[in-house]
């Protein structure tokens, strides 16, 4: 099997598969990276910031998510604007850097969250399958309704299925990327669920 690499962008903000996010760019490496790549599929990969400095610099982590560009717009200030959709999750691994500090990685898929639905109920703290997906659905409702700009990026996703809702809960959470990291890349997305819960009853006791 030939070794795949992919520019990568490291950024603060998570995105998973499934999910959407705005991103502004600004900055020459990652212009070009925009330029070279606007109609691959996957055009790059959105790397993960660790939390945790090490020796004042913050490392790229080895989770990374692949995505594509679904829209493009000219910002008010001048600026490029692109919307982009998460894929696939990546292992990235040997990432070297350009002249100008664009970075690419070698990469290889994670299966994740590959559990079969029929036995999810039984890992999370109630069995209820629909019931989850119902409760994170309509918490997501109103984190949506609170965020206008997020509401527009999925104005068209109904009715997901519940994964779907916990990706893009552990995307928003305030959680270090590690345990992000850890969680979405857990053979069962129970660990994640019973997080969001935990988070979800905190700010709603």
């Amino acid at each position: 099997m030939s070794t795949q690499t992919i520019p990568l962008f490291p950024l603060n903000a998570h995105i998973f598969p499934g999910g959407k996010l705005k991103l502004r760019i600004f900055e020459a490496r990652y212009l070009r990276m925009v330029r070279e790549n606007a109609s691959n599929i996957p055009a790059f990969a959105m790397g993960m910031m660790s939390s945790k400095p090490n020796q004042g610099q913050f490392s790229v982590l080895s989770t990374a998510t692949l995505v594509k560009i679904i829209d493009f717009e000219q910002l008010s200030d001048g600026l490029l604007g692109i919307t982009i959709e998460g894929i696939e999750l990546v292992c990235v691994s040997n990432i070297i850097q350009d002249d100008d500090g664009l970075r690419h990685a070698n990469y290889q898929p994670i299966a994740g969250w590959n559990i079969p639905s029929s036995q999810l109920p039984y890992m999370l703290s109630s069995v209820n399958e629909e019931k989850e997906k119902v409760a994170l659905q309509q918490s997501f409702s109103v984190l949506l309704s609170e965020y206008p700009d997020l509401a527009m990026l999925y104005a068209n996703d109904n009715n997901m299925p519940l994964v779907w809702y916990a990706a893009r809960w552990l995307e928003v959470l305030p959680l270090d990327a590690e345990e992000k990291a850890e969680l979405i890349t857990h053979q069962s997305p129970a660990p994640a669920i019973n997080v969001i819960y935990s988070f979800l009853k905190k700010m709603d006791p």
